[in-house]
């Protein structure tokens, strides 16, 4: 029996899986800066791009980190603030902005999703009528997270980067009655050609009798091609303009 689930889209669902086609996630993130015009122009552009799936990120940061790592000085982006404080709180869109994103997105027969990092997130994106759920790698260990999508029973998409065997049995075993895709993923940016063991892909496919895709963080597109080949139901791109 073929491995395959169904994902909720603007105009019904749509299958995912093996004998199926490869579908193009396009990881837009925060690559938005904040803006909703530029955040509408790189949904436009990954329609034109042949995506399928655009995906976006929330997070709370005070829900994340403490106010002495949030406050300290953070030279990286000093265009955006000079804390992680003001940086990350600049980046985030407010509900009003992602509602129109998300309709914007459907209209472009895009399926409109995010990451939540932490439940405030996700309720945010549940108001704002997102309904696939990505799990970031560094959340698969978030328990409470897991188990509030686990009684919704929401779809998820969830990547496995730096995660162990026990980590990954957990989440699944939370997560088993919801619609699930794995994306097997190195948490390595770039990541070295040498590191992207794509025969995991068919081995969590056999370890958990679900769909299986591929987080991309290397450079170029060969190995993504590649991992198409080899069965990956997803392909996750980070996105920018230029």
């Amino acid at each position: 029996m073929s491995i395959r689930v169904k994902f909720p889209t603007p105009k019904g669902t749509i299958e995912i899986g093996e004998g199926l086609p490869t579908y193009l996630i396009s990881e837009i993130g925060l690559n938005h800066n904040g803006s909703e015009e530029l955040a509408r122009e790189m949904i436009y552009q990954s329609a034109l791009s042949g995506a399928t799936f655009v995906k976006f990120q929330k997070r709370s940061p005070s829900d994340l980190a403490t106010s002495d790592f949030l406050d300290a000085p953070f030279e990286k982006c000093p265009v955006f603030g000079s804390t992680q404080r003001e940086v990350r709180e600049r980046l985030e869109l407010p509900l009003d902005v992602y509602i129109r994103l998300r309709e914007y997105a459907e209209s472009l027969g895009l399926v409109f999703f995010a990451s939540a990092f932490d439940l405030p997130s996700l309720h945010f994106l549940f108001e704002a009528g997102v309904n696939i759920i990505k799990i970031a790698s560094h959340s698969l260990t978030n328990g409470p997270l897991l188990e509030e999508l686990a009684e919704r029973k929401t779809p998820v998409i969830a990547s496995l980067g730096g995660t162990t065997n026990k980590e990954r049995d957990m989440a699944v075993e939370i997560l088993k009655e919801n619609p699930m895709v794995l994306l097997h993923c190195v948490s390595a940016y770039p990541t070295p050609d040498s590191l992207v063991k794509l025969d995991t892909i068919e081995h969590l496919k056999q370890r958990y009798n679900v769909p299986v895709g591929f987080s991309s963080h290397e450079v170029g597109i060969d190995v993504s091609v590649a991992a198409s080949l080899l069965g990956a139901c997803m392909i996750e791109r980070h996105f920018t303009l230029k």
